[in-house]
């Protein structure tokens, strides 16, 4: 298997969204961002694969190291090997990667506050967005932007994991939400996704991440260059999901929640539309 197979084959599983519009987007974007994905989300997804603290940190630190053999062009994993063949790094502030591996270092376990959870996805999730734009070739820094975007998504993947992790304990939960509702995600007995207090609890998460999502939708500018359609449907994509979890937040009790694939095709197309219109006006607008 080829490095490029390598990364599509575990970012382009069935069900994900890019699977649905990555016609939509550049080819040379497109061909930088997969394997970009794919180290990411080996990062990522680090402090949920372990049960132990101490392990974690460890595979942390070894990111930490790899990414250093990445910026010195002698990377080891598959993914960075990947993202160094496909020209990505040439867009990329290294510092972004290495602050990102750092704060998830620093994760907390549990979150004491909903605005630590908050800081904490857009520290996070804001370095991934940097990235993901930094791929488009723009010149639009649009900080505040990805701080924003970064938290909603970041939000969303926790909550979209929420069936994956009732078995061990969703142990992420801010310790101030647990209190308010009266929900101990420690010891659940059994009907706890259901009851209504619950419910309410995901609907206050939802709702902070729409409105995060919302504000940096907002601030995004076709000086992004083509990672605008990217930010544009994904983050479109994500809202929608939240806004059908908003409505039933029971459905989480369940397995993993999907939107169905005419819907994503239908915000991707009319995301991708507006974007393309908006690059068109900036270019003739430089011109």
């Amino acid at each position: 298997m080829d490095l490029t197979e390598y990364c599509r084959e575990r970012v382009l599983v069935p069900g994900a969204p890019l699977t649905v519009f990555e016609h939509f987007l550049d080819r040379d974007y497109t061909a930088r961002l997969i394997p970009l994905r794919a180290m990411l989300d080996k990062i990522a997804t680090v402090p949920d694969e372990v049960s132990e603290l101490a392990v974690g940190q460890a595979k942390l630190a070894w990111w930490l190291e790899e990414i250093a053999r990445l910026q010195q062009g002698e990377p080891r994993h598959p993914a960075a090997r990947a993202v160094q063949d496909s020209g990505a790094m040439a867009g990329i502030v290294p510092e972004i990667l290495t602050n990102l591996a750092q704060a998830l270092v620093m994760q907390p376990d549990p979150f004491e506050t909903t605005g630590q959870l908050l800081a904490h996805g857009q520290r996070v999730g804001g370095a991934v967005a940097r990235l993901e734009a930094a791929l488009g070739g723009g010149d639009e820094p649009c900080t505040q932007a990805f701080a924003s975007l970064g938290a909603a998504r970041y939000l969303a993947g926790r909550l979209r994991r929420i069936p994956l992790d009732r078995k061990r304990g969703i142990r992420w939960l801010p310790l101030d939400l647990q209190a308010r509702f009266q929900i101990s995600t420690s010891n659940q007995p059994a009907g706890t996704q259901q009851s209504e207090a619950w419910q309410g609890l995901i609907r206050e998460l939802c709702q902070l991440a729409r409105q995060e999502s919302r504000a940096g939708r907002a601030e995004l500018q076709p000086g992004l260059g083509a990672a605008l359609p990217y930010l544009r449907i994904q983050h479109s994509l994500d809202e929608r999901w939240l806004e059908r979890v908003e409505a039933r937040p029971e459905q989480l009790a369940g397995r993993p929640l999907q939107l169905g694939r005419f819907n994503m095709l239908l915000i991707a197309w009319r995301e991708a539309r507006r974007a393309r219109k908006e690059l068109a006006g900036f270019d003739h607008a430089k011109s």
